[in-house]
C-alpha cells in the first residue's frame, strides 16, 4: 500500500481462511496501513468476485480459483501455492506465467513483494502477459472442443 497507494482487499476463498486472514494478516497491520485494507469476513459470490477482480490491479491468492477469475478478467495474478495442495497450480506455469507461481513455504516474503512490485513497475507488460496467457487458454480450449465436436459427429 505504501509503495503503490492502492487499497488492499483481503477476501477468503475458503471458510478456513476467514479467521486466519483477520488474525494473521489484517489485525497485525499498523493502523496507518490497516485503514487502507479491507478484510471481508463473509463470502462473496462469483459475480462479486469477478467484478472486483476486473477492477483490481493484481490478485494474489493461495488458492487458484480466484486467480482464474482474475485472469479471465484481464488482471495479473500471483499464485502462492503450497506443495501440499494438488498439482493444479501448474496450470499457471503451463499457460506461460511461471514467474507468478511462488511456492508459499519456500519463497521468501521479499521475493513475493519483488514479484508484485515487478508487475507494478511495468504494468502494461504484465497486462500483455495476461493477454498472451489467456489467448493460449482460448486456443487450447478451441482445439479441445474441436476434438469433442468431432467425436460427437458434428
Amino acid at each position: 500500500m505504501k509503495r503503490t497507494g492502492f487499497k488492499v482487499l483481503i477476501a477468503p476463498e475458503v471458510k478456513k481462511e476467514m479467521e486466519h486472514n483477520k488474525r494473521l494478516l489484517h489485525d497485525p497491520l499498523p493502523e496507518d496501513i490497516r485503514k487502507h485494507v479491507v478484510n471481508l469476513d463473509a463470502f462473496w459470490n462469483a459475480d462479486e468476485a469477478a467484478s472486483v477482480f476486473a477492477r483490481a490491479h493484481t490478485a494474489i491468492c493461495h488458492e487458484p480459483h480466484s486467480l482464474i477469475i482474475a485472469l479471465a478478467n484481464g488482471t495479473p495474478v500471483i499464485h502462492t501455492y503450497s506443495e501440499f495442495h494438488s498439482p493444479k497450480c501448474w496450470m499457471f506455469r503451463d499457460i506461460g506465467l511461471p514467474e507468478w507461481l511462488l511456492e508459499f513455504d519456500s519463497t521468501p516474503a521479499t521475493k513475493m513483494a519483488e514479484t508484485l512490485f515487478t508487475i507494478h513497475a511495468d504494468y502494461p507488460a504484465a497486462l500483455a502477459k495476461v493477454k498472451k496467457a489467456m489467448a493460449f487458454v482460448e486456443q487450447r480450449q478451441a482445439a479441445t472442443m474441436a476434438v469433442v465436436k468431432q467425436s460427437l459427429g458434428f
